[in-house]
C-alpha cells in the first residue's frame, strides 16, 4: 500500500469518528431559580401565546464563544431568521460556576433570561444601552431581578460577563538588600515576577544612577 494510500484511509477514518461522534448533550433545565427568572421576563414582557408546549429552557454546549451565556434557538423561513420557542444556556456558565460571585451571577442571568424571553417574542436588539434588548454589558436592570449594590462588589465584576472569579489579594512584595565594592543592590520579589534595583555607589555628576534588571 502506498503513502498516499494510508494517508487517505486515515483520513477517512478520521472523518467516519467525527460524523460518528454524539453531539453536544443537552440537559433540559429544571431548575425553581431559572424558572423564577422566566415568571419575571413573563412579568416584565408578557407571556409567549405562539408556543404551544411553552418556552423550552435546556443547557448545553452551543457556541464557541465562552463569553455568551445564552441564546435562542433560531430557523430560517422565506430567507427571515426566526427564532424558536427554546432558550439555550450555555454550560460555560449554568449551572452556577464555583467561581461565580455570590449574587452577581444570580443578577446577570436573570437579566440574559429576560433578554432572551424578548427574542422569543420577535424583539431584535437595540442601540439603546438603557433598553432590555441592548446586547452587550452590562445588561439593563429588569425590574424583579436581584440588584447587586456596587458598593459591596466590585464593579468590573458586575460589568463582566465572561469571568466570576473572586478578587485574590496582591502578592507581597518582598526585597532584600546588599552592598559590593561598586554596587549597592536591591532584590525584589512579587508572586512570580522577579526583579534588582543596581545603584552604583560612586556619584556621577552629582547624581546616582541606577538602572532595573528584569529577571525572568
Amino acid at each position: 500500500m502506498g503513502c498516499w494510500q494510508v494517508r487517505l484511509l486515515l483520513a477517512t477514518l478520521v472523518l467516519l469518528v467525527a460524523l460518528a461522534a454524539p453531539a453536544s448533550a443537552q440537559q433540559v433545565v429544571n431548575d425553581p431559580e431559572i424558572d423564577a427568572f422566566v415568571a419575571v421576563a413573563q412579568q416584565q414582557l408578557g407571556p409567549v401565546t405562539h408556543c404551544p408546549t411553552g418556552v423550552r429552557i435546556v443547557a448545553g454546549d452551543f457556541l464557541a464563544n465562552a463569553g455568551v451565556w445564552a441564546s435562542v434557538k433560531q430557523t430560517t423561513i422565506d430567507g427571515a431568521t426566526v427564532a424558536e420557542c427554546e432558550i439555550r444556556l450555555e454550560s460555560d456558565h449554568y449551572p452556577r460556576p464555583p467561581t461565580a460571585g455570590y449574587g452577581v451571577w444570580d443578577e446577570i442571568m436573570c437579566k440574559i433570561i429576560v433578554h432572551e424571553w424578548g427574542h422569543v417574542l420577535g424583539k431584535t436588539h437595540v442601540e439603546d444601552p438603557t433598553d432590555l434588548m441592548y446586547p452587550l454589558p452590562p445588561l439593563s436592570a429588569a425590574p424583579g431581578c436581584v440588584k447587586v449594590q456596587p458598593t459591596v462588589y466590585p464593579a468590573k465584576e458586575i460589568a463582566s460577563t465572561t469571568a466570576f472569579v473572586p478578587s485574590r489579594p496582591r502578592p507581597r512584595k518582598r526585597c532584600h538588600s546588599w552592598r559590593t565594592k561598586r554596587h549597592r543592590i536591591k532584590s525584589c520579589r512579587r508572586g512570580t515576577a522577579r526583579w534588582k534595583v543596581i545603584t552604583p555607589r560612586k556619584r556621577s555628576a552629582g547624581k546616582r544612577l541606577a538602572y532595573i534588571r528584569r529577571v525572568v
